[in-house]
């Protein structure tokens, strides 16, 4: 196969593909040491957010935490999320994990997006190697999908089982939209972006993996 000219635009990309693999690694060790010190500091506090959606409700209510590890909680109504901090292993681990999960799979698909830029530089992108990368590529994004499912369960579920809410009416948790002014809806950030994107990346390694069919096949009958 012919040298596949462009050759200072695959440079180029190659190029930024290295700088982010370079900020993403950065990035791992930054958030890593981000999270020592903060476990590590009476002052410092690892602060979680998550979105709500009511009904008619108008008015503030307060919550009241069941866990003695909870502390600087408050629900926003107008804002639409719940604030809280937790001071235990268990909830720093999940705040590691949510972080780390998901540099891993950055870092990898940069990885991966590098190794194949470095088979087009050699004028040789449609190979079995490739087509393994890209399907690669697509089950780690679409991990993400029910990975974003997951946490929406866990965090709903420690929500749940950690605060209760006090005001008129006394209204409950609900992980189901529901327009009552006694329910405040849980949600659910499930993200099927890389869902869709991994999908087309399974199209594109099939295409690579019919290229490498017709290659081999020339190949043979010169």
């Amino acid at each position: 196969m012919e040298q596949i000219e462009h050759k200072p635009i695959i440079k180029t990309l190659k190029l930024m593909i290295n700088l982010a693999l370079g900020l993403e690694v950065a990035m791992l060790f930054a958030v890593t040491a981000i999270f020592f010190i903060t476990i590590t500091s009476p002052e410092d506090k690892l602060i979680s957010t998550w979105p709500v959606e009511v009904g008619s409700i108008t008015q503030e209510y307060q919550l009241d935490a069941t866990n003695d590890n909870v502390s600087d909680f408050a629900l926003y109504i107008n804002q639409g999320n719940i604030e809280f901090v937790a001071d235990n292993l268990g909830y720093y681990i999940l705040k590691i994990v949510d972080a780390v999960f998901i540099l891993f799979i950055t870092i990898s698909i940069t990885v991966l997006l590098k190794r194949i830029f470095l088979s087009l530089d050699k004028g040789n992108p449609f190979i079995t190697a490739n087509v393994d990368r890209m399907r690669l590529m697509a089950i780690l994004l679409m991990l993400l999908t029910p990975y974003s499912a997951l946490k929406s369960w866990v965090y709903q579920s420690y929500i749940r089982n950690t605060f209760t809410i006090e005001g008129e009416h006394s209204p409950g948790w609900s992980s189901f939209f529901e327009t009552s002014s006694n329910s405040i809806w849980l949600s659910w950030q499930i993200d099927i972006q890389p869902l869709i994107v991994g999908l087309i990346l399974i199209i594109l390694a099939e295409v690579f993996r019919l290229g490498v069919i017709i290659k081999t096949d020339n190949e043979s009958i010169v």
